[in-house]
């Protein structure tokens, strides 16, 4: 297919376009979800009854819980990171 003499230049502008429009609209809507999380994460309201001592210990047990775990991992980690290489040579 032979397109006429200069073709390539109004292809390029064109395609320059389309690349800084997808651009701006994809900064756009991530602004717009940022705000969106941002506006909803503020409305929340703390209420008295979730600041009682049982939902706190609660609260408290459930993280201990957590870092409980994470310590479990890092030393299954570290113990993996230690072994020994064997012989390969057979």
């Amino acid at each position: 297919m032979k397109y006429p003499k200069g073709f390539g230049a109004p292809f390029v502008l064109i395609a320059i376009g389309v690349l800084v429009a997808v651009t701006v609209a994809g900064f756009v809507i991530q602004r717009r979800t940022t705000g969106e999380r941002t506006s909803r994460g503020s409305q929340q309201a703390i209420t008295a009854s979730d600041t009682t001592d049982t939902k706190l210990d609660k609260d408290f047990s459930d993280i201990d819980t957590s870092v409980n775990a994470i310590n479990v991992d890092a030393a299954s980690i570290d113990a993996g990171l230690n072994d020994k290489m064997g012989d390969l040579s057979e």
